[in-house]
């Protein structure tokens, strides 16, 4: 397949998948999909296609950092000691993103301080999460 053909039909599957996300709330993916003569499997192959498409170009667009060790970091979370009890939204609550990402029932909320070999790990780790 040529490029250009290979360009149209990613157009067109573009403005499927776009037409489909902005179904009837409570309609599935496969009722949609039905409804509208559209093979499931193809839709999901090209909504891959169109993400990792996505993905490749945003990552391309943040900054190179230099290579930095994978250890894993822990965050130290305070407990209190008055025995109130506290839960992760009321933590939450008190966090104020300057930005936030969903993915699904994924949120990450994120502060403008956040270095950029951070972001992009997030970024390609959440690019997994279905």
């Amino acid at each position: 397949m040529d490029t250009s053909t290979h360009e149209v039909r990613l157009a067109n599957w573009k403005a499927v998948i776009e037409q489909c996300q902005s179904r009837p709330e409570g309609q599935t993916i496969t009722q949609w999909c039905e409804q509208n003569n559209v093979n499931e499997n193809q839709y999901y192959y090209w909504q891959r296609r169109i993400r990792k498409k996505a993905f490749l170009k945003l990552s391309s667009a943040l900054p190179a950092c230099a290579p930095q060790e994978t250890a894993v970091a822990f965050a130290e979370i305070p407990v209190l000691s008055d025995n109130r009890e506290t839960t992760a939204l009321d933590s939450f609550n008190e966090f104020r993103p300057e930005a936030v990402i969903r993915r699904g029932e994924v949120v990450i909320g994120l502060r403008n301080s956040i270095s950029d070999h951070l972001l992009g790990r997030i970024l390609k780790e959440i690019s997994h999460v279905s």
